[in-house]
């Protein structure tokens, strides 16, 4: 920038200024890339500054929003140019939805959601808390080399394989969380989980594969914490183990500076390689101010992954059902998207609890097992009397008979529709936006102006049986990422 103007509010883009006022011109340089315009710039004869881009579409007119053929190769490429100037998960989803509103028709936010995400995690690795070491890398010109993430096959067969902190339940640095009703002891099996962590025991059965160092951020309820771990150390028999942090502090996802301090507390601390409970996500979020239900949910998990990055750990959220709990996760449906690894916490009769691995990006999801409690008492109040708490005691996987899906309305046509359409073709899977093409071709009985709309919102409503995913695909062998999809499960392949 020439920063020489008379007035302090103007400046110029260098080499722009005025030939007159040349010598008085100054640079200054802060690093990054060369940027590369992506309108068009007016020419003029004999205008050598001119850098006239062979492009079909301007950014700015792409703000504007775009038809249903081009919606989402447009959110891709959005989303693409928002992270690769440094914005946050947080700010690019919030600015994609807005944009996506001003679309023709707009598509559904979950879609949008699924793939602001999936391009998020292609620029996670590059652009971490401003480490120059996951900058590009620029040639002698000054323009970025290339660089991919590509293997060919029998390159890939030899990447390292997942790794686990308990086998089939928690991943190296995952993003996860435990979710049930208020009085489900959601926050026990947290704490039972993690002090198993925290020791290198076996959990439920499953493999612990490591000691992990753990931090339990008590926003909720952090009063009677302390009388939940005396308690399953007494019941285990154990002594406390001294990488297991209990942490009373809110921290703030809209303050760069409380993010900071929580990472330069806990690296002065040595912590790493660990994982993080916030118990629980709504207290945290609603303490800064955001509400669970908005999409300003997506700047409290942009938060939590960033410290996650920082201190090479995971995270687990303790949260809530909504009222209905068929829908799953309260609040902003991009919170259940972002994670990796989700389990429910619900009771079961006779007081006995359970919880089902509901999500599982790596594994297997809808494993059950079983719990009962214990109460014990820890000591004494001031006026004497006994302070309990309870204790889990594990009983076990259950096994449970699925009850067959049921249709309404126009569900059953739209999923005979779908299988006739899809099953055809390779892996059983194609793009949304084609298998809306084909309804509308096919759907005779709803008027031509109704049957895209009516089978957007029918899919939708489905999406929750099982039957078929709608998002999209990650082909981890090939590290390839097919968009806004639709297949059939093998649940699906039963109806």
């Amino acid at each position: 920038m020439d920063h020489k103007a008379q007035e302090n509010t103007r400046g110029f883009f260098a080499p722009s200024c005025h030939p007159d006022r040349k010598d008085d011109a100054y640079m200054n340089t802060f690093g990054g890339v060369p940027l590369e315009p992506d309108t068009t710039k007016s020419t003029q004869a004999n205008n050598q500054s001119s850098n006239a881009l062979d492009v079909k579409t301007s950014m700015s007119d792409l703000m504007k929003g775009v038809g249903e053929g081009d919606r989402h190769k447009s959110c891709t490429r959005l989303s693409g140019l928002l992270f690769s100037k440094g914005f946050s998960y947080g700010d690019v989803l919030q600015l994609i939805l807005g944009w996506n509103k001003l679309c023709t028709p707009p598509q559904d936010e979950h879609t949008v959601s699924e793939t602001v995400r999936s391009i998020s995690q292609y620029y996670a690795d590059k652009l971490v808390m401003g480490d120059e070491a996951t900058m590009p890398v620029i040639d002698e010109d000054g323009k970025p080399v290339p660089k991919r993430d590509s293997y060919l096959i029998q390159e890939a067969k030899d990447l390292p394989p997942v790794e686990w902190l308990i086998k089939d339940v928690l991943q190296e640095r995952c993003m996860s969380a435990i979710y049930g009703d208020s009085g489900c002891t959601k926050s026990f099996l947290a704490i039972d989980q993690g002090m198993h962590l925290a020791l290198g025991l076996d959990w439920f059965g499953h493999k612990t594969y490591r000691v992990a160092p753990v931090i339990y951020v008590a926003v909720e309820g952090g009063g009677g914490l302390i009388n939940r771990i005396n308690g399953w150390l007494q019941a285990n028999d154990y002594e406390a183990p001294d990488n297991f942090y209990v942490d009373f502090d809110c921290i703030y996802p809209t303050q760069k500076e409380s993010i900071q301090n929580f990472i330069n507390y806990y690296k002065d601390k040595g912590f790493t390689k660990g994982i993080i409970y916030i118990d629980t996500l709504n207290a945290n979020a609603r303490s800064d101010g955001i509400d669970e239900n908005s999409p300003r949910m997506a700047e409290v998990i942009d938060c939590f992954q960033q410290i996650g990055k920082a201190l090479d750990s995971g995270y687990e959220l303790i949260h809530h059902t909504g009222k209905d709990k068929s829908k799953g996760m309260r609040g902003h449906y991009s919170t259940y998207a972002s994670m990796d690894t989700v389990i429910y916490v619900e009771a079961e009769a006779n007081e006995r609890y359970s919880w089902t691995i509901q999500k599982q990006k790596e594994g297997q999801d809808e494993v059950s097992f079983g719990y009962r409690t214990e109460k014990i008492e820890v000591g004494k109040d001031s006026e004497g009397q006994p302070i309990t708490t309870l204790v889990i005691e594990p009983e076990g996987a259950i096994t449970r008979k699925e009850a067959r899906e049921t249709f309404r309305g126009h569900q059953r046509k739209l999923f005979d529709m779908l299988k006739d359409y899809l099953l055809p073709k390779p892996n059983a899977r194609d793009s949304f936006e084609g298998f809306l093409d084909y309804v509308y071709a096919n759907w005779t009985a709803i008027k031509s102006d109704q049957r895209r709309s009516k089978a957007r919102n029918g899919i939708q409503t489905m999406e929750r049986k099982g039957l078929f995913k709608l998002g999209n695909y990650e082909d981890y062998l090939n590290k390839k990422i097919e968009y806004d999809q639709i297949w059939i499960t093998e649940k699906g392949m039963e109806y």
